[in-house]
Protein backbone atom coordinates (compact mmCIF):
# COMPACT_ATOMS: atom_id res chain seq x y z
CA UNK A 1 0.00 0.00 0.00
CA UNK A 2 1.08 3.97 0.20
CA UNK A 3 4.03 3.50 2.30
CA UNK A 4 6.79 6.42 3.31
CA UNK A 5 10.86 6.07 3.77
CA UNK A 6 11.50 8.37 6.32
CA UNK A 7 15.81 9.81 6.23
CA UNK A 8 15.87 11.80 8.98
CA UNK A 9 19.55 12.95 9.12
CA UNK A 10 22.46 11.74 6.92
CA UNK A 11 22.50 9.75 4.14
CA UNK A 12 19.90 6.36 3.44
CA UNK A 13 20.89 3.94 0.72
CA UNK A 14 18.11 1.80 -0.55
CA UNK A 15 19.94 -0.44 -3.78
CA UNK A 16 17.69 -2.94 -4.08
CA UNK A 17 14.41 -3.18 -6.09
CA UNK A 18 11.10 -1.27 -5.32
CA UNK A 19 8.24 -3.21 -5.93
CA UNK A 20 4.43 -2.79 -5.55
CA UNK A 21 1.30 -5.36 -5.99
CA UNK A 22 -1.29 -2.48 -5.40
CA UNK A 23 0.09 0.34 -7.47
CA UNK A 24 0.38 2.50 -4.62
CA UNK A 25 2.50 5.35 -4.04
CA UNK A 26 5.53 6.00 -1.99
CA UNK A 27 6.73 9.01 -0.09
CA UNK A 28 10.18 10.23 0.65
CA UNK A 29 10.60 12.70 3.86
CA UNK A 30 13.13 14.14 5.57
CA UNK A 31 15.68 16.41 6.05
CA UNK A 32 18.40 13.91 5.52
CA UNK A 33 18.55 12.65 1.68
CA UNK A 34 18.34 9.50 0.46
CA UNK A 35 19.20 7.14 -2.61
CA UNK A 36 17.47 4.66 -4.57
CA UNK A 37 19.36 2.75 -7.25
CA UNK A 38 17.38 -0.28 -7.49
CA UNK A 39 14.19 -0.71 -10.10
CA UNK A 40 11.48 1.55 -8.59
CA UNK A 41 8.29 -0.75 -10.55
CA UNK A 42 5.17 0.81 -8.42
CA UNK A 43 3.13 0.19 -11.53
CA UNK A 44 0.47 3.02 -11.65
CA UNK A 45 1.92 4.41 -8.37
CA UNK A 46 4.38 7.53 -7.93
CA UNK A 47 6.61 9.17 -6.26
CA UNK A 48 6.09 12.00 -3.83
CA UNK A 49 8.98 14.13 -2.51
CA UNK A 50 8.44 15.92 0.97
CA UNK A 51 10.22 18.03 3.36
CA UNK A 52 14.28 19.19 2.53
CA UNK A 53 16.12 16.73 2.30
CA UNK A 54 17.54 15.16 -0.97
CA UNK A 55 16.40 12.43 -3.54
CA UNK A 56 19.05 10.58 -5.45
CA UNK A 57 17.21 8.50 -8.28
CA UNK A 58 20.25 6.64 -9.68
CA UNK A 59 21.37 3.24 -10.53
CA UNK A 60 21.96 1.97 -14.03
CA UNK A 61 19.21 1.73 -16.84
CA UNK A 62 19.65 -1.71 -18.35
CA UNK A 63 19.70 -3.21 -15.04
CA UNK A 64 17.69 -1.49 -12.77
CA UNK A 65 15.10 1.17 -14.71
CA UNK A 66 12.45 2.80 -12.77
CA UNK A 67 9.53 1.29 -14.59
CA UNK A 68 6.46 3.32 -12.58
CA UNK A 69 3.72 5.43 -14.51
CA UNK A 70 2.38 7.18 -11.76
CA UNK A 71 3.35 10.52 -11.47
CA UNK A 72 6.48 12.36 -9.61
CA UNK A 73 5.45 15.26 -7.14
CA UNK A 74 8.36 17.34 -5.63
CA UNK A 75 6.69 19.20 -2.75
CA UNK A 76 9.96 20.09 -1.13
CA UNK A 77 13.89 19.37 -1.35
CA UNK A 78 15.56 18.49 -4.26
CA UNK A 79 14.56 15.01 -6.60
CA UNK A 80 18.22 14.26 -8.18
CA UNK A 81 17.39 11.97 -11.65
CA UNK A 82 20.82 10.63 -12.44
CA UNK A 83 19.69 8.33 -15.09
CA UNK A 84 17.48 8.65 -17.60
CA UNK A 85 14.04 6.30 -16.27
CA UNK A 86 14.71 8.20 -13.32
CA UNK A 87 11.19 9.76 -13.44
CA UNK A 88 9.56 6.25 -14.59
CA UNK A 89 8.30 5.05 -17.91
CA UNK A 90 7.12 7.22 -20.31
CA UNK A 91 3.50 7.47 -19.78
CA UNK A 92 4.30 9.43 -16.02
CA UNK A 93 4.35 13.24 -15.65
CA UNK A 94 6.46 15.31 -12.90
CA UNK A 95 5.58 18.23 -11.50
CA UNK A 96 7.30 20.67 -9.36
CA UNK A 97 5.39 22.59 -6.60
CA UNK A 98 7.86 22.99 -4.66
CA UNK A 99 11.84 22.23 -3.99
CA UNK A 100 13.80 21.51 -6.96
CA UNK A 101 14.69 19.08 -9.78
CA UNK A 102 17.94 18.36 -10.69
CA UNK A 103 19.80 16.36 -13.39
CA UNK A 104 23.13 15.33 -12.60
CA UNK A 105 25.34 12.75 -14.87
CA UNK A 106 27.65 11.97 -12.35
CA UNK A 107 26.16 8.12 -12.09
CA UNK A 108 25.39 7.39 -15.78
CA UNK A 109 26.41 9.98 -17.79
CA UNK A 110 25.04 12.63 -19.77
CA UNK A 111 20.80 12.26 -19.60
CA UNK A 112 18.41 11.69 -21.73
CA UNK A 113 15.04 11.98 -20.10
CA UNK A 114 11.81 10.49 -21.80
CA UNK A 115 9.65 12.25 -19.55
CA UNK A 116 6.77 13.24 -21.40
CA UNK A 117 5.59 16.42 -19.56
CA UNK A 118 7.69 18.29 -16.26
CA UNK A 119 5.03 21.36 -15.15
CA UNK A 120 7.47 24.07 -13.17
CA UNK A 121 5.90 26.52 -9.97
CA UNK A 122 8.19 27.82 -8.35
CA UNK A 123 12.08 29.26 -8.51
CA UNK A 124 13.71 26.71 -6.74
CA UNK A 125 15.88 26.57 -3.64
CA UNK A 126 17.39 30.01 -2.95
CA UNK A 127 16.42 31.26 -6.31
CA UNK A 128 18.29 28.26 -7.81
CA UNK A 129 15.83 27.01 -10.45
CA UNK A 130 12.77 24.56 -10.24
CA UNK A 131 14.30 22.56 -12.85
CA UNK A 132 18.20 23.15 -12.85
CA UNK A 133 21.27 21.56 -14.35
CA UNK A 134 23.88 20.84 -12.42
CA UNK A 135 26.32 18.57 -13.97
CA UNK A 136 26.52 17.16 -17.70
CA UNK A 137 25.14 17.99 -20.99
CA UNK A 138 21.82 16.43 -20.37
CA UNK A 139 18.56 16.54 -22.39
CA UNK A 140 14.86 16.67 -21.73
CA UNK A 141 12.73 15.36 -24.60
CA UNK A 142 9.48 16.26 -23.04
CA UNK A 143 7.73 19.40 -23.18
CA UNK A 144 8.41 21.92 -19.75
CA UNK A 145 4.75 23.30 -18.81
CA UNK A 146 4.90 26.60 -16.71
CA UNK A 147 2.23 26.52 -14.64
CA UNK A 148 3.41 29.57 -12.65
CA UNK A 149 5.91 32.02 -12.20
CA UNK A 150 8.87 29.82 -12.28
CA UNK A 151 12.64 29.89 -13.04
CA UNK A 152 14.85 27.16 -14.84
CA UNK A 153 19.34 27.12 -14.49
CA UNK A 154 22.02 25.58 -15.75
CA UNK A 155 25.09 25.75 -13.74
CA UNK A 156 28.40 25.43 -13.58
CA UNK A 157 30.29 22.22 -12.74
CA UNK A 158 33.74 22.33 -11.29
CA UNK A 159 34.38 25.82 -12.91
CA UNK A 160 32.97 24.87 -16.54
CA UNK A 161 29.47 25.53 -17.63
CA UNK A 162 26.99 22.42 -18.42
CA UNK A 163 24.29 22.17 -20.91
CA UNK A 164 21.08 22.07 -20.31
CA UNK A 165 18.54 21.16 -23.81
CA UNK A 166 15.10 21.23 -24.21
CA UNK A 167 14.18 19.31 -26.86
CA UNK A 168 10.23 19.35 -26.24
CA UNK A 169 9.80 22.98 -25.73
CA UNK A 170 8.20 25.40 -23.40
CA UNK A 171 4.75 26.10 -22.83
CA UNK A 172 2.41 27.34 -20.52
CA UNK A 173 -1.65 29.63 -20.34
CA UNK A 174 -1.37 31.52 -17.51
CA UNK A 175 0.79 34.10 -18.54
CA UNK A 176 3.12 32.90 -15.84
CA UNK A 177 6.43 34.63 -15.68
CA UNK A 178 9.30 32.23 -16.63
CA UNK A 179 13.13 33.22 -15.90
CA UNK A 180 16.01 30.95 -17.22
CA UNK A 181 19.41 31.73 -15.86
CA UNK A 182 22.62 30.51 -14.55
CA UNK A 183 26.13 30.38 -15.44
CA UNK A 184 25.95 27.36 -17.47
CA UNK A 185 24.15 27.24 -21.15
CA UNK A 186 20.38 26.46 -22.07
CA UNK A 187 19.28 25.19 -25.35
CA UNK A 188 15.63 25.45 -26.21
CA UNK A 189 15.26 23.65 -29.21
CA UNK A 190 11.57 23.02 -29.10
CA UNK A 191 8.94 25.80 -29.59
CA UNK A 192 8.15 28.23 -26.75
CA UNK A 193 4.34 28.98 -26.47
CA UNK A 194 4.21 30.56 -22.88
CA UNK A 195 1.26 32.31 -24.03
CA UNK A 196 0.79 35.51 -22.85
CA UNK A 197 3.70 34.87 -20.57
CA UNK A 198 7.37 36.78 -19.54
CA UNK A 199 10.49 35.16 -20.83
CA UNK A 200 13.40 36.62 -19.19
CA UNK A 201 17.04 35.28 -19.61
CA UNK A 202 18.99 36.39 -16.14
CA UNK A 203 21.96 34.42 -16.52
CA UNK A 204 26.06 34.44 -17.09
CA UNK A 205 26.17 31.45 -19.44
CA UNK A 206 24.00 31.60 -22.83
CA UNK A 207 20.26 31.04 -23.98
CA UNK A 208 19.72 29.91 -27.24
CA UNK A 209 16.08 29.91 -28.50
CA UNK A 210 16.18 27.77 -31.65
CA UNK A 211 12.42 26.85 -32.15
CA UNK A 212 9.49 29.41 -32.78
CA UNK A 213 8.37 31.92 -30.09
CA UNK A 214 4.68 32.40 -29.72
CA UNK A 215 4.22 34.40 -26.62
CA UNK A 216 1.44 36.52 -27.75
CA UNK A 217 1.85 39.50 -25.49
CA UNK A 218 4.45 38.20 -22.97
CA UNK A 219 7.44 40.12 -22.71
CA UNK A 220 11.02 39.46 -23.79
CA UNK A 221 13.76 40.42 -21.17
CA UNK A 222 17.53 39.96 -21.12
CA UNK A 223 18.89 40.74 -18.05
CA UNK A 224 21.99 38.64 -17.91
CA UNK A 225 25.18 39.30 -19.04
CA UNK A 226 25.49 35.96 -21.46
CA UNK A 227 24.47 35.79 -24.88
CA UNK A 228 20.81 35.62 -25.58
CA UNK A 229 20.20 33.82 -29.28
CA UNK A 230 17.11 33.85 -31.24
CA UNK A 231 17.21 31.49 -34.19
CA UNK A 232 13.90 30.17 -34.99
CA UNK A 233 12.03 31.13 -37.93
CA UNK A 234 9.43 33.18 -36.24
CA UNK A 235 9.51 34.70 -32.90
CA UNK A 236 6.14 36.78 -31.57
CA UNK A 237 6.63 38.35 -27.93
CA UNK A 238 5.43 41.90 -26.47
CA UNK A 239 7.88 44.63 -25.71
CA UNK A 240 11.05 43.61 -25.97
CA UNK A 241 14.11 44.93 -23.63
CA UNK A 242 17.88 44.50 -23.77
CA UNK A 243 19.41 45.45 -19.95
CA UNK A 244 22.72 43.71 -19.78
CA UNK A 245 25.20 41.89 -22.78
CA UNK A 246 24.37 40.85 -26.28
CA UNK A 247 20.88 39.56 -27.75
CA UNK A 248 21.10 38.10 -30.76
CA UNK A 249 18.08 36.94 -33.64
CA UNK A 250 19.18 35.27 -36.55
CA UNK A 251 22.34 32.99 -37.05
CA UNK A 252 22.79 33.68 -40.69
CA UNK A 253 19.02 31.72 -42.27
CA UNK A 254 16.01 33.32 -42.40
CA UNK A 255 14.79 34.67 -38.64
CA UNK A 256 12.21 37.28 -37.73
CA UNK A 257 11.30 38.56 -34.45
CA UNK A 258 8.26 40.67 -34.05
CA UNK A 259 7.77 42.55 -31.00
CA UNK A 260 5.88 45.50 -29.13
CA UNK A 261 8.32 48.43 -28.30
CA UNK A 262 11.89 47.19 -28.78
CA UNK A 263 14.51 49.24 -25.79
CA UNK A 264 17.82 48.57 -24.41
CA UNK A 265 20.07 49.99 -21.85
CA UNK A 266 23.50 51.81 -22.65
CA UNK A 267 26.24 49.91 -22.72
CA UNK A 268 24.14 46.61 -24.21
CA UNK A 269 24.14 45.14 -28.13
CA UNK A 270 21.65 44.09 -30.81
CA UNK A 271 23.04 41.87 -33.42
CA UNK A 272 21.00 41.08 -36.29
CA UNK A 273 22.82 38.18 -38.56
CA UNK A 274 22.17 38.20 -42.57
CA UNK A 275 18.51 36.60 -42.92
CA UNK A 276 17.47 38.18 -39.28
CA UNK A 277 14.73 40.89 -39.31
CA UNK A 278 13.10 42.64 -36.01
CA UNK A 279 9.86 43.98 -36.66
CA UNK A 280 9.35 46.57 -33.96
CA UNK A 281 6.26 48.16 -33.29
CA UNK A 282 6.02 51.37 -31.01
CA UNK A 283 2.06 52.14 -30.43
CA UNK A 284 2.22 53.13 -26.84
CA UNK A 285 2.05 57.01 -27.70
CA UNK A 286 5.49 57.40 -25.56
CA UNK A 287 9.16 57.65 -27.04
CA UNK A 288 10.99 54.66 -26.33
CA UNK A 289 15.03 55.23 -25.63
CA UNK A 290 17.23 52.44 -27.83
CA UNK A 291 20.35 53.27 -25.67
CA UNK A 292 22.29 50.06 -26.46
CA UNK A 293 23.87 49.91 -30.27
CA UNK A 294 23.93 47.28 -33.32
CA UNK A 295 26.72 45.43 -33.34
CA UNK A 296 29.25 46.50 -36.10
CA UNK A 297 28.35 42.78 -38.12
CA UNK A 298 24.98 42.90 -37.73
CA UNK A 299 23.62 42.52 -41.51
CA UNK A 300 19.80 41.49 -41.13
CA UNK A 301 17.07 44.54 -41.14
CA UNK A 302 15.60 46.30 -38.20
CA UNK A 303 12.06 47.61 -38.85
CA UNK A 304 10.57 49.88 -37.01
CA UNK A 305 6.85 51.24 -37.31
CA UNK A 306 4.79 53.28 -35.36
CA UNK A 307 1.40 54.99 -34.48
CA UNK A 308 0.82 59.45 -34.59
CA UNK A 309 2.82 60.29 -31.24
CA UNK A 310 4.92 57.12 -30.94
CA UNK A 311 8.77 57.71 -30.94
CA UNK A 312 11.85 55.84 -31.28
CA UNK A 313 15.34 57.57 -29.87
CA UNK A 314 18.59 55.94 -30.73
CA UNK A 315 20.68 57.70 -28.00
CA UNK A 316 24.03 56.23 -28.86
CA UNK A 317 25.99 56.08 -31.98
CA UNK A 318 26.86 53.09 -33.75
CA UNK A 319 28.25 51.91 -36.98
CA UNK A 320 26.58 48.93 -38.94
CA UNK A 321 27.43 49.06 -42.37
CA UNK A 322 25.51 45.90 -43.55
CA UNK A 323 22.17 46.89 -41.67
CA UNK A 324 19.17 47.54 -42.94
CA UNK A 325 17.04 50.33 -40.60
CA UNK A 326 13.72 50.28 -41.89
CA UNK A 327 11.00 52.99 -40.60
CA UNK A 328 8.20 54.45 -41.33
CA UNK A 329 4.18 54.98 -39.77
CA UNK A 330 1.26 52.98 -40.38
CA UNK A 331 -1.34 54.33 -42.58
CA UNK A 332 -2.29 57.61 -41.44
CA UNK A 333 0.14 57.90 -38.99
CA UNK A 334 3.21 59.46 -38.50
CA UNK A 335 6.03 57.75 -36.90
CA UNK A 336 8.97 59.98 -35.35
CA UNK A 337 12.65 58.96 -35.28
CA UNK A 338 14.43 60.91 -32.88
CA UNK A 339 18.40 61.76 -32.82
CA UNK A 340 20.45 63.60 -30.88
CA UNK A 341 24.00 64.20 -30.85
CA UNK A 342 25.22 60.85 -32.08
CA UNK A 343 26.45 59.35 -34.34
CA UNK A 344 24.45 57.23 -36.93
CA UNK A 345 25.84 54.91 -39.77
CA UNK A 346 24.00 51.95 -41.41
CA UNK A 347 23.84 50.20 -44.99
CA UNK A 348 20.43 51.27 -45.75
CA UNK A 349 18.26 53.56 -44.67
CA UNK A 350 14.41 52.60 -46.00
CA UNK A 351 11.31 54.90 -44.97
CA UNK A 352 8.35 53.05 -45.52
CA UNK A 353 5.50 55.04 -44.07
CA UNK A 354 5.38 58.76 -43.43
CA UNK A 355 8.27 59.95 -40.89
CA UNK A 356 9.65 63.10 -39.14
CA UNK A 357 13.34 62.76 -38.38
CA UNK A 358 13.67 65.12 -35.34
CA UNK A 359 17.06 65.73 -34.78
CA UNK A 360 16.42 67.91 -31.53
CA UNK A 361 18.52 71.03 -32.29
CA UNK A 362 21.19 69.36 -31.60
CA UNK A 363 25.00 70.01 -32.78
CA UNK A 364 27.13 67.60 -33.97
CA UNK A 365 24.18 64.94 -35.21
CA UNK A 366 24.53 62.31 -38.32
CA UNK A 367 22.26 59.97 -39.61
CA UNK A 368 24.30 58.40 -42.47
CA UNK A 369 23.43 55.20 -44.74
CA UNK A 370 24.97 54.06 -48.30
CA UNK A 371 22.04 54.10 -49.94
CA UNK A 372 18.48 55.96 -49.13
CA UNK A 373 15.00 54.46 -50.16
CA UNK A 374 11.80 56.33 -49.96
CA UNK A 375 8.64 54.47 -51.09
CA UNK A 376 5.82 55.91 -53.32
CA UNK A 377 3.70 58.57 -51.63
CA UNK A 378 5.90 58.54 -48.23
CA UNK A 379 6.30 61.94 -46.69
CA UNK A 380 9.31 63.05 -44.71
CA UNK A 381 9.83 65.68 -42.38
CA UNK A 382 13.11 66.93 -41.06
CA UNK A 383 12.72 68.98 -37.48
CA UNK A 384 14.90 70.24 -35.17
CA UNK A 385 17.79 70.72 -38.34
CA UNK A 386 20.82 72.62 -36.36
CA UNK A 387 22.23 75.15 -38.59
CA UNK A 388 25.84 73.53 -39.51
CA UNK A 389 26.30 70.31 -37.18
CA UNK A 390 23.53 68.28 -38.66
CA UNK A 391 24.42 65.57 -41.14
CA UNK A 392 22.02 62.81 -42.96
CA UNK A 393 23.60 61.63 -46.25
CA UNK A 394 24.10 58.68 -48.16
CA UNK A 395 27.30 57.68 -49.85
CA UNK A 396 26.09 55.53 -53.06
CA UNK A 397 22.26 55.79 -53.98
CA UNK A 398 19.01 57.45 -53.47
CA UNK A 399 15.72 55.74 -54.94
CA UNK A 400 12.09 57.30 -54.53
CA UNK A 401 13.36 60.92 -54.84
CA UNK A 402 13.93 60.84 -58.24
CA UNK A 403 16.74 59.51 -60.47
CA UNK A 404 20.17 61.46 -59.45
CA UNK A 405 18.99 65.04 -60.61
CA UNK A 406 21.63 67.34 -61.68
CA UNK A 407 22.99 70.94 -60.12
CA UNK A 408 19.64 73.07 -59.33
CA UNK A 409 17.39 70.28 -59.82
CA UNK A 410 14.08 70.66 -57.26
CA UNK A 411 11.80 68.24 -56.52
CA UNK A 412 8.46 67.47 -54.48
CA UNK A 413 5.81 66.77 -56.66
CA UNK A 414 6.04 63.57 -59.26
CA UNK A 415 8.37 61.82 -57.90
CA UNK A 416 8.09 58.87 -55.17
CA UNK A 417 8.88 60.17 -51.75
CA UNK A 418 8.91 63.74 -50.55
CA UNK A 419 10.77 65.64 -47.88
CA UNK A 420 9.91 69.20 -46.29
CA UNK A 421 11.37 71.25 -43.69
CA UNK A 422 9.92 71.90 -40.24
CA UNK A 423 11.50 73.50 -37.54
CA UNK A 424 14.95 74.95 -38.08
CA UNK A 425 16.41 77.13 -35.26
CA UNK A 426 12.79 78.45 -34.78
CA UNK A 427 12.38 78.92 -38.22
CA UNK A 428 9.29 77.57 -40.29
CA UNK A 429 10.14 76.72 -43.85
CA UNK A 430 7.05 74.32 -44.05
CA UNK A 431 5.87 74.00 -47.71
CA UNK A 432 9.14 74.98 -49.58
CA UNK A 433 10.83 72.98 -52.10
CA UNK A 434 13.48 70.57 -51.35
CA UNK A 435 16.83 70.43 -53.73
CA UNK A 436 19.22 68.18 -54.45
CA UNK A 437 22.33 68.82 -56.40
CA UNK A 438 25.80 66.65 -57.53
CA UNK A 439 28.82 68.64 -57.41
CA UNK A 440 30.07 71.81 -55.54
CA UNK A 441 28.82 74.51 -57.02
CA UNK A 442 29.20 77.56 -55.65
CA UNK A 443 29.86 75.93 -52.11
CA UNK A 444 27.53 73.55 -51.99
CA UNK A 445 28.34 70.06 -50.97
CA UNK A 446 28.64 67.32 -53.59
CA UNK A 447 25.25 65.15 -53.66
CA UNK A 448 23.26 67.24 -51.08
CA UNK A 449 19.74 67.71 -49.88
CA UNK A 450 18.50 70.93 -48.42
CA UNK A 451 15.60 73.39 -47.90
CA UNK A 452 15.40 75.67 -50.80
CA UNK A 453 15.33 78.67 -51.22
CA UNK A 454 19.06 78.34 -48.17
CA UNK A 455 17.94 79.51 -44.69
CA UNK A 456 20.01 82.76 -43.52
CA UNK A 457 21.28 79.80 -40.99
CA UNK A 458 23.09 76.89 -43.16
CA UNK A 459 21.56 73.62 -42.55
CA UNK A 460 22.05 70.59 -44.95
CA UNK A 461 20.82 67.31 -45.62
CA UNK A 462 23.94 65.78 -47.27
CA UNK A 463 23.93 63.19 -49.50
CA UNK A 464 27.68 62.06 -50.08
CA UNK A 465 30.57 60.02 -49.53
CA UNK A 466 33.22 59.94 -46.72
CA UNK A 467 34.84 62.81 -49.42
CA UNK A 468 31.57 64.72 -48.45
CA UNK A 469 31.73 64.46 -44.67
CA UNK A 470 35.69 65.85 -45.12
CA UNK A 471 34.58 68.77 -47.45
CA UNK A 472 31.91 69.25 -44.92
CA UNK A 473 34.21 69.84 -42.30
CA UNK A 474 36.66 72.25 -44.43
CA UNK A 475 33.67 74.46 -45.26
CA UNK A 476 33.06 74.75 -41.44
CA UNK A 477 36.83 75.69 -41.26
CA UNK A 478 36.33 78.10 -43.92
CA UNK A 479 33.01 79.66 -42.34
CA UNK A 480 35.24 79.65 -39.18
CA UNK A 481 38.26 81.62 -40.57
CA UNK A 482 35.70 84.19 -42.44
CA UNK A 483 34.12 84.73 -38.65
Amino acid sequence: TDSRITSTADLLTLSGTISSTSNSNLDVYGAGNTTLSGSIGTGSGGINKYESGKLILSGNDLLAPNTYGGDTNIYAGVLSAQKNSALGNAGSTTTVHGGALELDSSANGNLTLAEPSIFLNGFGISNGGALRNVRGDNTVTGIVTVASATRINSDLYSGSPTTLTLQGGITGSNAAALTVGGAGNTVVSGPVSNTNGSLTWDGSGSLTLSGNISNGTGSLLKNGTGNMTFSGTTGTVGQTRINAGTMIVGTGSSTTLNTAEFSSASGTTLLIASGGTVNAHYNDGLTTNFAGVFDASSAGTFAATGTTGSALAFTNSFTATDLTLQIGGTAGNAFRLELAGVDINVGTLHITGDTILDFNNSANTFLRSATLIIDAGVNVTVEGWASLTTVWYATNTIQGVGNQPGVGTQYGTGVLGNITFGNHNGYNYDGLTTTWVNGTPNGWLDREIRPTPEPATYGAIFVSSCLGLLGWRRYRGRKSIRA
